[in-house]
């Protein structure tokens, strides 16, 4: 599916003044992140087999990569990378191994090396609200991080990522030598994440760009919604050159969620022209399964993916969708998505769109009976909010 030939979103974002000061990588990976932190969202849960189930729908999706957890601490977790493993081939697999705060080190690496990983993450804190807490130190934290990574490498552990957290309140100049630091112990990736979700695109894209001058391996990043700027600032990241990305299916995550996936490939994809390897008809579906698994109902204006999205009731907007010309008011065109477009007559509907309709389905208006078809339009919006374009060429016939 030729994504350019199913947007139609002008020419600003291409210009070389918008392009300016952008190191836009060529792709873009998709690292998904629902089955770990949308599992932490409050409230909800999910089996073994519902995450067996996402992965298989991501996997096909095209997604790259997945994290299923915490697999050294929480036996549920190993138990589901072995079960996903058995039926996603292609889906690389991902999990956590804490420097500081969890079980016995060395013991922890040895389990992960009996799971099916393709990676592991192996992450510390690094800011100094986190030292407070965790009773460490900047030269505690360089130190074990070392250990942690060089260990797993002499383990036999071949591909290691270095994830240190709440990078963004971190002194930056600590957060560059711990990084370089991992990486010379054996990390091939680094990760790093607005823990808070407490930057601005613009401070994001130049954070970035640090961090990119500053080292030489792939970089992955994380952000949270706190400020409904996740997305926004992950852009941004793209922006300044991360080559990896975190999305979750619907935002779900802890306290206001992460970074909506259905958003942000679709903003990469349309917006940037960045290639994620995502199948973007894939979306709808999977969005629907995630909110009945975790019971977190959507709200219908949620773009992408709401049931809002393609439906069209003011005036000009039918007319012009039922003029056959959609791009008017639609950015992408709902079959991209896995979405269908709808037709409604509302409140303000008036006798202009009843003669698009009659002339749209080639029907015969009789021109002195609009304002029945409009009253028993406005009965259905008193009665369910509105009535359909069905309902509406049926009211057509009737009163011809």
């Amino acid at each position: 599916m030729d994504v350019t030939k199913m947007c139609d979103v002008g020419e600003l974002n291409f210009t070389e003044g918008a392009l300016a000061g952008m190191d836009l990588p060529r792709r873009v990976y998709v690292f998904d992140e629902t089955i770990r932190e949308g599992e932490e969202t409050p409230g909800v849960t999910m089996t073994i087999k519902d995450k067996v189930d996402i992965c298989v729908k991501l996997e096909e999706a095209g997604v790259y990569e997945t994290n299923t957890g915490y697999v050294a601490y929480i036996p549920e977790h190993a138990e589901a990378c072995r079960e996903i493993h058995k039926v996603c081939k292609k889906l690389r697999l991902n999990g956590y191994i804490r420097a500081h705060g969890g079980g016995d080190l060395e013991k922890d690496l040895e389990f992960a090396l009996t799971l099916p990983m393709d990676q592991i993450d192996i992450n510390i804190p690094c800011s100094e609200y986190q030292f407070r807490i965790k009773g460490i130190t900047k030269e505690y934290t360089l130190d074990r991080a070392v250990k942690a990574i060089s260990t797993a490498k002499k383990m036999g552990h071949k591909n290691i990522t270095f994830g240190p957290f709440d990078n963004t309140r971190a002194d930056l100049n600590f957060l560059k030598k711990l990084l370089q630091a991992g990486i010379e112990a054996g990390a091939n990736r680094v990760r790093v994440y607005d823990t808070l979700g407490i930057l601005h695109p613009a401070a994001t894209k130049w954070w970035m760009k640090e961090l990119k001058n500053a080292v030489k391996v792939p970089i992955q990043y994380h952000c949270h919604d706190d400020f409904g700027m996740a997305v926004a600032n992950t852009c941004a990241a793209v922006e300044g050159g991360a080559e990896l990305i975190d999305l979750v299916v619907n935002g779900l995550g802890d306290r206001a969620g992460n970074c909506s996936m259905e958003e942000t490939v679709m903003a990469l994809e349309c917006l940037y022209h960045v290639d994620t390897g995502f199948k973007l008809e894939k979306l709808m579906d999977i969005s629907q399964m995630v909110e009945r698994i975790s019971q977190i109902l959507l709200p219908k204006n949620k773009p992408i993916v709401g049931s809002n999205t393609f439906i069209h009731e003011a005036d000009i907007h039918v007319a012009a969708i039922l003029s056959g010309r959609t791009d008017t008011f639609e950015p992408f065109k709902p079959e991209l998505v896995g979405q269908k477009r709808q037709i409604y007559f509302g409140s303000t509907t008036s006798s202009d769109s009843v003669i698009s309709l009659a002339e749209n389905r080639n029907l015969k208006l009789n021109m002195s009976r609009v304002d029945e078809i409009l009253e028993r339009i406005r009965k259905e919006v008193d009665a369910k909010g509105y009535a359909n374009d069905s309902e509406v060429e049926q009211f057509i016939k009737e009163l011809k």
